[in-house]
């Protein structure tokens, strides 16, 4: 009295659907940076320290750095910090959710005094 079973049987298909209305256009976003310059200021004999290079009025820092002025490499260099401020001159990193208008660059300078250029990436609409 046993009888077979098929279990993975497939029925007819079903009618489509409705298709479904579109959706509302969202609104356009506020224009991006268009124009982006580097800015930068030099100490002529650095040991090391730290110091900053600084965006305009209107400007926003987005990145920066810090390199020997005369394109030299020097393997000693030790870069022990580089970050945006939002404070100029304060020497502090920019806290989260503000506004950066300078970057910021600490070192030691090995075989120096050196000249040093800090640089900052400004960035405005």
């Amino acid at each position: 009295g046993e009888s077979a079973i098929a279990w993975n049987q497939q029925g007819r298909p079903g009618t489509n659907g409705v298709n479904g209305s579109n959706g509302i256009n969202g609104s356009n976003g506020v224009g991006g940076a268009t124009n982006v310059v580097v800015r930068t200021a030099t100490i002529a004999n650095a040991n090391g320290g730290g110091k900053e290079a600084d965006c305009n009025p209107g400007e926003r820092a987005v990145g920066g750095g810090v390199s020997r002025s005369d394109g030299g490499v020097n393997s000693g260099d030790v870069i022990h910090d580089s970050f945006p401020e939002s404070v100029q001159g304060t020497g502090l990193p920019a806290p989260v959710g503000a506004t950066p208008t300078a970057w910021r660059s600490d070192l030691s300078v090995a075989a120096g005094p050196a000249g040093m250029t800090f640089y900052v990436i400004c960035a405005s609409p």
